[in-house]
C-alpha cells in the first residue's frame, strides 16, 4: 500500500564564528563563479537555436562534463550540488515570467543547495562537511537522510533551511466538511456541515506599524534612485535596504505564526476542506487592495493549509476559479450577478434566503466539495461513499 508523506521544513539562524564565515563565503563565491560560467557558455552555444527547456538542460550538460575532465577537486568544498542548483535557476532565470505593475525590493540575497548526507544536528549546532559546527537557533535536534539543505545569506545574517520527507499522521476523522471564503473584511468565513459559521480576523497592532514602518523604507529608496543614478552601489542604498529586509522578516513571522494556528484548528476539526482559486495578480492591479493584500497574504495561508493538510492525511479542494461562490444563492441555486459589486455586504434571494455575502459563499464552497467528493465516487472502508457521509448531515436542495 502506497505511503503518503508530507515534506517537513524547518528554518533556523545560523551563527557562525569568523573562520566559519570564511568558509561558507568561500562556497558562496565559488557558486557564483559556477553559476555565471554556465550562463555565458548557455548564451554563447545558442546559435540562434530556438530557445526551450530541452537545449537549455543539454547545454547545461555539455557544460558539466567539460568540468568534470578538469579532474577538480570537489573536497575542497562541502556542497556537492552546485551543478543541479545552477541548473535550476539558470531555468527559472530564463522562463520565469515575472508579474505586471508590482515594485519589489530584493534584498541581496544568495542561496546555496547541498544534499541532507552527512549532515545533522545535535546540540545546538549544525554539523557540515569541512566546516566546524556552526550554532544555530532555535534548538531542535534532527537526524536522518534529509530530502536537501539550503544555507541562505541575506546581507551579514545566515539562514538554513531544512526539508524531510516524513510519513503523514493518520489524524482521528471527524466526518465534517466546511467551505471556507477569504475576504478582506473578516480574513475567513467558515461554514460547516453542522450548520455552523465560523469568522476569522487577523487584527494584530504591531503588524500594522511594521507594514507602515516598511511604507516608509520603500519611499526613501525611491528618493535615493531618483536622485542617484548608481544607486545600487550607495552605501545609504544598502543600509536601508537591510533594514527593510528586517521589518519584511518581522512580518512574515508574525503572518507564519498566525498561519499554523489557524490551520492547524482548521485541519483537526474538518476532514474535507474547500477553498476558492483566487487570481492574486488581478488583485494586485487594483490600487485599493495591494495594502491589504501586504497584510494578510493569502496565498501564504492556502500553502500553509495545503501542507497541514498532506500533514494530518485530510482531504483539501480547491474550487474552480470560474465558479460563481459569492453570486449564487445557496438555497436555490439562482445566480445574481449584481453580487459582483464587493460593496453589497448582504445576499438576497426571491425566494427568501438572506445571508451576509462571505457566509454565502462558504456554503456554497461546502457544497462544491462535497459535490466533487462524490462524483470522484470515493469510497470509504464501510463501502459508503465519502460524499454521502457529509450529505447525511445536511441534506443538499438538488
Amino acid at each position: 500500500m502506497y505511503e503518503k508523506r508530507y515534506l517537513d521544513i524547518r528554518k533556523f539562524k545560523l551563527y557562525p564564528r569568523n573562520n566559519e564565515v570564511k568558509l561558507i563565503n568561500k562556497e558562496f563565491k565559488f557558486y557564483q563563479r559556477y553559476f555565471l560560467a554556465l550562463e555565458k557558455y548557455v548564451s554563447s552555444n545558442i546559435d540562434g537555436r530556438k530557445i526551450t527547456k530541452k537545449t537549455i538542460v543539454d547545454l547545461c550538460n555539455e557544460f558539466s562534463n567539460k568540468v568534470k575532465k578538469l579532474n577538480f577537486d570537489y573536497t575542497k568544498y562541502f556542497a556537492n550540488d552546485h551543478f543541479l542548483f545552477a541548473k535550476e535557476n539558470l531555468l527559472k532565470k530564463l522562463f520565469f515570467r515575472k508579474k505586471e505593475n508590482i515594485k519589489k525590493y530584493i534584498p541581496i540575497k544568495r542561496t546555496i543547495k547541498l544534499s541532507g548526507y552527512g549532515c545533522f544536528i545535535m546540540n545546538d549546532y549544525f554539523y557540515l562537511k569541512n566546516v566546524p559546527k556552526i550554532k544555530i537557533r532555535p534548538k531542535l535536534e534532527m537526524y536522518g537522510d534529509f530530502t536537501f539543505i539550503t544555507i541562505t545569506k541575506i546581507h551579514k545574517d545566515f539562514f538554513l533551511t531544512i526539508v524531510k520527507s516524513v510519513k503523514a499522521i493518520d489524524f482521528p476523522k471527524t466526518g465534517v466538511a466546511c467551505g471556507i471564503d477569504i475576504g478582506f473584511k473578516e480574513y475567513a468565513t467558515i461554514y460547516d456541515s453542522n450548520d455552523d459559521v465560523t469568522k476569522i480576523d487577523f487584527k494584530n497592532d504591531k503588524l500594522d506599524t511594521l507594514v507602515s514602518k516598511a511604507n516608509f523604507y520603500k519611499k526613501v529608496l525611491v528618493n535615493i534612485e531618483n536622485k542617484n543614478i548608481n544607486y545600487k552601489k550607495s552605501k545609504n542604498y544598502i543600509k536601508i535596504l537591510s533594514k527593510l529586509e528586517k521589518v519584511y522578516r518581522k512580518i512574515s513571522n508574525i503572518q507564519a505564526n498566525f498561519y499554523s494556528r489557524i490551520t492547524n484548528l482548521i485541519v483537526k476539526k474538518y476532514d474535507l476542506i474547500t477553498i476558492e482559486s483566487i487570481n492574486l495578480e488581478s488583485l494586485y492591479k487594483v490600487r485599493t487592495s495591494k495594502i491589504n493584500l501586504q497584510r494578510r497574504s493569502f496565498g501564504k495561508f492556502f500553502k500553509v493549509l495545503e501542507d497541514k493538510c498532506k500533514k494530518y492525511n485530510k482531504k483539501l479542494i480547491k474550487a474552480d476559479q470560474l465558479f460563481m461562490s459569492s453570486q449564487i444563492c445557496s438555497s436555490c441555486g439562482v445566480v445574481h450577478h449584481e453580487m459582483k459589486d464587493y460593496t453589497l455586504r448582504r445576499f438576497k434571494c426571491e425566494c427568501g434566503y438572506e445571508a451576509d455575502r462571505d457566509e454565502n459563499a462558504a456554503k456554497n464552497l461546502m457544497y462544491y466539495g462535497i459535490r466533487f467528493v462524490r462524483y470522484k465516487n470515493v469510497s470509504l472502508e464501510n463501502g459508503k461513499n465519502e460524499g454521502e457521509m457529509y450529505e447525511l448531515q445536511n441534506k443538499i436542495k438538488k
